[in-house]
């Protein structure tokens, strides 16, 4: 029997769910259903386990997490469990029991089940009632960009929370991960909610850069193009102004990923192999601006989509969408 994993990363959003029984938001469900977030957390807690405990297998992670689960029947003849292979397709949340058990053998495994990120993305939390609380959770590198001073007690655990520019911006995608994901999400969610439209067209931009310095990691843990595809029908949208919004809609997204991590071995004079993970962040970073040539700004720069669906279909748009496709094609192919 084959206890390998199943390669899962080019699972559409509508794949994934299928997989793990679960259902894409709506506001208008009534009924209890599983939620596609607890699945895209547990789908990542179950592979950062894997990976930094080195093991390949389902049978192989669990027996190390629970090895008291492995049993015998009185003749000889194994119980068959399917609770972990449950939590690798994200069918099952792990319970908190199950959860320490984890966090002693891997501490931090358990933050990455209970990440902001995984709280911002669920749109049935109103943001100006969590976002206070979801800001404090991120990194404190990423926090310090976000606020004017650190919280003391002569603020009265009150900061100051600035507007970010493009510098700040930059130093939030140096920062790439989770949290520096999770940061742009609340804000687009909050500007939007503000209707700050502007604001949320600049974070909309980065949030699409983000996605593409982040999808590494995503495509480690097997969710890369259904998170990508939640973004795209649910968070991306938010970030419009005139009528438009960023996002790689009718693009391969993890094709233009792919090419991201490909171009680090074709600049000269550094090598790959031998990249700190700060360094790759600095060069992705300047390989998505202008650093190294216009093809590679063009290829990755996000499109500008029409948020109405009725012009989005309509000649004058379809031509528009046209000449940015043809010059990524063209950055592609140079």
């Amino acid at each position: 029997m084959n206890r390998y994993l199943v390669e899962t990363n080019r699972f559409s959003l509508d794949q994934f769910c299928f997989s793990a029984k679960a259902l894409k938001w709506n506001p208008t469900q009534k009924r209890k259903y599983r939620d596609v977030i607890d699945a895209f957390r547990t789908v990542c807690w179950f592979h950062e386990l894997r990976i930094r405990n080195g093991v390949r297998s389902t049978h192989a992670l669990e027996k190390l997490i629970e090895p008291e689960t492995l049993k015998k029947s009185s003749i000889g003849e194994p119980y068959r469990h399917n609770k972990w292979k449950d939590y690798r397709l994200g069918k099952h949340t792990p319970r908190k029991g199950v959860i320490l058990k984890a966090e002693n053998i891997t501490a931090g495994s358990k933050e990455i089940f209970n990440h902001v990120l995984w709280d911002a993305l669920r749109l049935n939390l109103p943001i100006k009632q969590h976002v206070d609380q979801w800001l404090n959770r991120l990194t404190l590198e990423v926090q310090t960009l976000l606020f004017e001073y650190p919280q003391t007690r002569q603020t009265h655990g009150y900061r100051k929370r600035r507007k970010l520019t493009s510098q700040a911006f930059e130093a939030i995608e140096r920062q790439s991960g989770l949290s520096a994901l999770a940061c742009l999400t609340i804000l687009i969610r909050e500007a939007h909610e503000d209707g700050d439209k502007e604001y949320a067209y600049q974070v909309g931009f980065r949030l699409c850069r983000m996605l593409l310095l982040t999808e590494q990691d995503f495509f480690s843990y097997k969710i890369a193009q259904a998170l990508y595809d939640f973004y795209e029908l649910y968070i991306l949208p938010l970030g419009v102004y005139k009528g438009l919004y960023h996002s790689y809609l009718n693009t391969d997204f993890l094709y233009i990923a792919g090419r991201l991590c490909d171009a680090l071995y074709h600049i000269k004079g550094i090598s790959f192999h031998q990249m700190s993970n700060l360094e790759r962040k600095q060069y992705e970073q300047r390989i998505l601006g202008l650093h190294y040539g216009s093809d590679y700004f063009e290829m990755f720069k996000p499109a500008q989509i029409a948020a109405d669906s009725i012009v989005r279909q309509s000649k004058e748009f379809q031509q528009y969408l046209k000449v940015q496709t043809d010059i990524r094609n063209w950055a592609i192919s140079a």
